[in-house]
């Protein structure tokens, strides 16, 4: 039986398809049992007390440097993130809708990874009211990190806090309901490890 990861990756490979997804190894139908289907469908990762199919729907797919930048729809932010391979070499953001805001101008960060000191190892989302809607990678293993940075007009940024370190030895990371991603940090080597920082929306 698939593990919680790889329940994921079988879902979008099934849902997606495409470049995006085939650095997360995806495997044919002829691979996947229909014990695994259930299994998938029912198995609620990464969640916060969600127990269906509906709580995959916001992974848009997995990208690295030798492909396109993954961009939330419409009107949606980062909550979440999650990496495979080496390295973390591939990401992916996990996009929800924000509702009670309309959508501005949008922006990409300066690329960063775990060279340097100060906010040279980091990107952020800096204005009160942006916050992370993408994310582009540069350079091998996806060392160089790009956010995307939109206006959600009407919101502010509430209080701010750093997750712990990820990888790809680690589930996904997922903020708390009404939280989004405003900022990235890098460490270890091609930017194997990266926390979040992630603020309520108010």
């Amino acid at each position: 039986m698939y593990d919680t990861r790889n329940k994921r990756k079988a879902l979008l490979c099934i849902m997606f398809g495409g470049l995006a997804l085939a650095t997360a190894g995806c495997d044919t139908e002829a691979d996947i049992s229909t014990d695994d289907y259930a299994a998938i469908a029912t198995d609620a990762d990464p969640g916060d007390g969600a127990n269906s199919a509906d709580s995959f729907r916001g992974w848009i797919g997995y990208t690295s440097e030798e492909y396109p930048s993954l961009i939330c729809p419409n009107s949606n932010a980062v909550r979440g993130f999650d990496c495979t391979g080496s390295y973390c070499d591939n990401v992916s953001p996990y996009c929800e809708q924000v509702g009670g805001t309309s959508v501005g101008s949008s922006y990409w960060t300066s690329y960063f990874s775990e060279e340097g000191s100060g906010y040279d190892d980091e990107g952020h989302c800096w204005g009160n009211d942006e916050w992370m809607t993408g994310v582009d990678c540069s350079g091998s293993y996806c060392d160089d990190l790009s956010l995307r940075c939109t206006k959600f007009l009407g919101s502010n940024t509430g209080n701010c806090y750093w997750s712990g370190w990820y990888s790809e030895e680690q589930s996904a990371f997922m903020a708390a309901t009404g939280h989004y991603i405003k900022g990235m940090e890098c460490g270890g080597s091609y930017c194997d490890n990266k926390r979040y920082r992630y603020c309520k929306m108010v």
